[in-house]
């Protein structure tokens, strides 16, 4: 099982995609963000099995506090095995002034 950091701007969508081979029977599929925080589906966040069977979990609108390690595991009757990848959110600075520049 392999899992593909994302590198994205705020507001973007991240996609995380992980296709579990070898894995018969079966199988249950938990995402995990930090510590085994687990990452439940909710109005940003949309977990499912795509077409060709690989999990995915996208994160709409990407903040900066999303970013961080991101851990799926997949586990059925004979074991389990997990797989870790980072997302970073680029996000732009705003610089803000209380007084005017000067010349030196």
């Amino acid at each position: 099982m392999r899992l593909m950091g994302c590198v994205m701007d705020a507001g973007q969508t991240a996609i995380f995609r992980c296709y579990v081979a070898g894995c018969h029977g079966r199988q249950s599929v938990q995402w995990a963000c930090g510590e085994w925080r687990p990452v439940m589906a909710r109005e940003r966040v949309q977990q499912y099995v795509d077409s060709d069977g690989s999990h995915v979990m996208e994160l709409a609108d990407a903040r900066a506090a999303d970013a961080g390690d991101y851990t799926v595991t997949a586990s059925n009757e004979f074991g389990s095995c997990s797989a870790t990848a980072t997302l970073v959110v680029k996000t732009t600075a705003t610089l803000s002034r209380s007084a005017p520049l000067q010349d030196m």
